[in-house]
C-alpha cells in the first residue's frame, strides 16, 4: 500500500502562508489546525516572501495592457469576436433558465 503525498491547491497554500506571516498563531497551532507539517508551513512562508514583491510588479507591467495575457497571441478581431460569442450565450443561457422557470 503505498501513502501518496497530499497535494495542496495555490489557495490553501496561499492561506496557509498568510496565517504564518500574519502571526496571530505559532507554527505548531497553524499545523494542527490545518494538518500539515511545520516544514510545510516554513517553506510555503518563505515562497511568499521572497516572491511578493513580484506580485506588484505584475500588476504595474500591465497597466498599459488592454487584454490579460491570455489574449496576447490573439489578435484584437479574434479577442472581439469571442467577447461576442461570450454575450450570445449569455443571452441563450438566460433564455433558457427563464423557459425552464415558466
Amino acid at each position: 500500500m503505498s501513502n501518496k503525498r497530499k497535494q495542496h491547491s495555490s489557495s490553501f497554500k496561499s492561506k496557509v502562508a498568510i496565517c504564518a506571516i500574519k502571526g496571530d498563531y505559532t507554527i505548531p497551532e497553524i499545523c494542527s489546525k490545518f494538518s500539515i507539517s511545520p516544514s510545510c508551513v516554513h517553506k510555503w512562508k518563505k515562497y511568499v516572501l521572497e516572491n511578493i514583491g513580484e506580485l506588484f510588479d505584475l500588476n504595474d507591467n500591465s497597466k498599459g495592457k488592454k487584454h490579460s495575457d491570455k489574449f496576447s497571441n490573439l489578435s484584437e478581431e479574434e479577442v472581439n469576436k469571442l467577447y461576442a460569442e461570450i454575450g450570445k450565450l449569455k443571452i441563450e443561457k438566460d433564455f433558457l433558465e427563464k423557459k425552464l422557470e415558466g
